[in-house]
């Protein structure tokens, strides 16, 4: 390609035929031809390389250097003194979107177009701009990591990898969450931080698919989540003009504030954020019940909706397995399991009075069972559901002993 031959650079390019900024790979010389205002060029650019990214404008044969952010600075000025002809009309057709393009003997070249001799002015369109290729090195790091999801999903990679999609990627977060979740349990320094790699390695993935699109990148992710935590952190990073929480009516006292009134200004810092009107329209639908029942009841109970003491939450509870009985008798199967609901939510409820996380304690309880149950199948002269009532009972007991006593060791 005659530009980089000017610019003396050589292997593989991508071509970027306007209207179309496509995904750039960093491994490759970018090359962009055909757009009318290289201000919108460099801003759509600046998504995938930084501001003082080294650039070339090209105008014929003569070049300049610039960065991006001076493009940005003055858009409309003439880059150099000739301009480009449209002897290539059909340049558009060199670019299948999204294709790695390797130089190819008779291509037609974007700068071996028929020179017009015109001075470029307000239009520049007919000016190249090429960004050289970064190095291929692995950066190493959490940048290491977004290279190497980008040369998965990139030309060459893995096609495994190339035909996800968010819907196809859904379960593996959970699935990687929850093999997180029991290495925390289990105590496995070892075993969590490889976990916690794989759940990092789900958001990278689904923010460098968008990136491919040209919408947004794991940098972006990260700068929203920077500048959310910025603004529900108000006692650490004061708003400038004032550190008032929202709907403070005088100067919060940031000093003494307690966990309670940061939660509370956290809800209410996103529900004006987001322009919602319940402080429980955030609680994700998809969450596991358990979860969700949970994080409803906080919410619900920092905002006024609580019981005045732990007693009355007992008293909901006896009053919740009442009526639970009386659907039974009623042999109505919409009512007991409305009442069912209600029963456990009750007891989601005295969970967070006790300070306990009901999930957990679940997750909790279910691991302590299974071991007991496994240990009785492992002791019993007979299969399980041959025993009687007493033999469970001894059973049961016997393999409560012996796992207490295992703990012991």
């Amino acid at each position: 390609m005659r530009a980089l031959e000017i610019l003396g650079l050589q292997g593989a390019y991508q071509v970027h035929v306007a209207p179309h900024v496509l995904r750039a790979d960093h491994r490759a010389h970018q090359v962009f031809t055909g757009f009318s205002d290289l201000g919108e060029l460099a801003s759509a650019v600046l998504r995938q390389y930084p501001g003082d990214a080294k650039s070339w404008l090209l105008d014929g044969d003569e070049s300049r250097p610039i960065t991006l952010a001076e493009i940005l600075e003055s858009p409309s000025s003439p880059p150099l003194g000739g301009g480009l002809g449209r002897g290539c009309e059909q340049s558009k057709s060199l670019v299948p979107k999204s294709h790695f393009l390797a130089p190819r003997e008779g291509d037609c070249d974007p700068d071996e177009i028929g020179r017009t001799g015109g001075r470029v002015e307000k239009s520049l369109e007919h000016a190249i701009l090429v960004i050289p290729a970064i190095s291929d090195e692995n950066p190493g790091n959490l940048y290491g990591l977004v290279w190497v999801v980008d040369r998965l999903l990139g030309p060459g990679g893995c096609p495994w990898d190339q035909e996800q999609t968010h819907e196809s990627l859904k379960r593996h977060l959970i699935e990687e969450a929850y093999e997180l979740i029991q290495a925390i349990d289990d105590n496995n320094g070892s075993s969590m931080k490889e976990e916690l790699g794989d759940v990092l390695l789900q958001p990278i993935m689904h923010a460098q698919m968008e990136a491919i699109e040209g919408r947004w990148d794991t940098d972006e992710v990260a700068r929203t989540v920077t500048e959310k935590l910025i603004r529900r952190h108000p006692h650490v990073f004061p708003p400038s003009g004032g550190r008032r929480s929202v709907g403070a009516q005088s100067e919060p006292d940031y000093q003494n504030i307690t966990t309670d009134e940061v939660l509370h200004n956290w809800d209410m810092i996103k529900k004006e954020e987001k322009g919602t009107h319940s402080v429980l329209d955030g609680v994700p639908k998809a969450m596991p019940a358990l979860l969700r029942a949970y994080e409803v009841s906080k919410r619900a109970a920092r905002n006024g909706f609580e019981w005045p003491d732990r007693e009355a939450v007992w008293d909901k509870l006896h009053e919740e397995e009442r009526e639970l009985r009386a659907a039974l008798e009623g042999q109505d199967q919409e009512e007991v399991e409305a009442e069912v609901g209600d029963l456990l939510f009750t007891a989601v409820n005295i969970a967070r009075w006790a300070g306990i996380e009901p999930e957990d304690a679940l997750r909790t309880m279910l691991d302590r069972f299974t071991n007991r149950f496994q240990a009785m199948e492992r002791a019993s002269y007979k299969p399980l559901n041959e025993l009687d009532p007493e033999e469970w009972d001894k059973l049961w007991e016997e393999a409560k002993d012996t796992l207490n006593q295992e703990r012991l060791i």
